[in-house]
Order: structure tokens, then sequence, then C-alpha cells
């Protein structure tokens, strides 16, 4: 599927569909253009590899919980995707708008780009989160027919409700920082949340007090949070304005 989904782009890209045409004779290396690349792509591929590197070891943390706890964290990773999926595809549209906004030194039409956005992918994350909330047994239900899966299953979605609005927001202003090219600031944000509250949160409550899984969701939702608000703040410091890329 990857693999044909990028010839298909090449061929887009190769005859000109849109405003963007791939000329072969231009495909030589530009060490200037390839250094203005990495400057912003490097700390974004930093924070991918923390992040899954964190996620890896939570993976482990739970699959020594036993296989009850682990199938009930991977069913409510792939219900919340019902969720998180709108926000980053809201996301995706947020960092070009921002990067084309700044493009026409309109720092003032970004943000409003920024705030629609919330509204947009972070509120229907919110009435889906609430959703959950209500109906966190029937989710579970759909996803597994062991009663023990199924309710430790429903717990986890419960929680997860409450801050998906959070999570939406965290979401929406990081795409706007990369887009606008402080990549650097996102990858900031999400080293002092990632690590400081997630990495070192799962090894005290899940290793050293072994709390089991309800309370590791608890602390994976309190670090959603922190990351939304911590990407929020950088997003109101207004570095993103004079970045140069």
């Amino acid at each position: 599927a990857y693999l044909l989904g990028a010839a298909i782009q090449v061929a887009v890209l190769y005859h000109g569909v849109g405003k963007i045409r791939l000329l072969p004779h231009r495909l030589r290396l530009n060490p200037p253009e390839m250094s203005r690349v990495l400057r912003i792509g490097l700390p974004s591929a930093g924070e991918q590899v923390l992040m899954w590197g964190t996620n890896f070891y939570l993976v482990y943390v739970v699959n020594k919980l036993g296989p009850v706890a682990s199938a009930a964290h991977f069913n409510a990773i792939r219900l919340e995707s019902l969720s998180y999926t709108t926000g980053f595809a809201v996301g995706i549209a947020t960092s070009t708008l921002v990067g084309q906004s700044l493009g026409m030194r309109d720092p003032a039409r970004a943000q409003r780009v920024t705030r629609l956005a919330l509204l947009l992918g972070a509120g229907t994350m919110g009435v889906i989160g609430l959703s959950f909330i209500v109906a966190s047994g029937l989710y579970a239900r759909f996803m597994s027919e062991d009663p023990a899966v199924t309710s430790l299953t429903a717990t986890c979605r419960f929680l997860a409700g409450f801050v998906q609005f959070g999570f939406g927001s965290y979401i929406i202003y990081a795409a706007a920082l990369r887009g606008s090219g402080d990549t650097r600031g996102a990858m900031y944000a999400n080293l002092i949340s990632v690590l400081g509250v997630r990495l070192v949160g799962v090894f005290v409550v899940g290793q050293m007090l072994g709390m089991g899984l309800a309370a590791i969701w608890v602390l994976l939702c309190v670090e959603l949070c922190v990351r939304g608000a911590l990407m929020y703040g950088r997003f109101r410091q207004g570095v993103w304005r004079t970045v140069r890329v």
C-alpha cells in the first residue's frame, strides 16, 4: 500500500497535475537547500524517535501486566484512533495553511487558521471523547467478548474521554509550530512532557509501584494535557512568527 501510494504521488508530481511539477533535471544535489530541509526536519525526526522509543517502553511495561491488560490497552488505543485520526487530519491542513500564511507575510492569518483548526479538530475530538465517556462499555464490547478485557478496555476509554480536547490541542498547536518552521519548539515541548511525565511516570507507576493499567492510563491522560498546555504556551510566545527556514 505504501509503495503504491508513493508511485501514484510521484506520477502525479511528474505529470504536473497540480501546481507543482517534478522535473528530473532539477533533482541534482543542492547542499544549501538540503541544509534548510535538515534544519527543519531533524528536530521533528528526533521528536518522533523520542515518542516511539517511549511508547515501546510503555508497551514493555503493559505487557508485563499480563494478557488481559495487554489486550485491553491495545483495544483502547485502537478505539481512540476514532478520535485522534480526525485531529491529525486537521493538523496536516493547519501546517499547510500556517506555512502559506507566513509565506504571505500574514501572521494574523496564521493565528486565525490555528484558532479555527483548534475549534474544528480539538472540538471534534472533544465530542468524540464525550461519546467515550457515555458509551465506553459499548465501544469496548465491539472490540472483545472477554468480560475481563471488555471491562478494562471500558475503563481506559472512559478515562481517555476526558482528555480528548487536550490531546487535540497538542495536535493542532504542534502542527502550527511545525508549519511555521518552529520544529525545535515542538521538539522541546515534547522532550519536557514525554520524558519528564510519560517516561518517568510509567516507570514509577507501572514498574516501581505496580499500580496496574488503569493507573497508567490516568498518567497518560495527564501527560497529554501537559503536552497540549506546553504546545499552547510555545505558540503563545510568538517565536513562530519570526522563524527563518
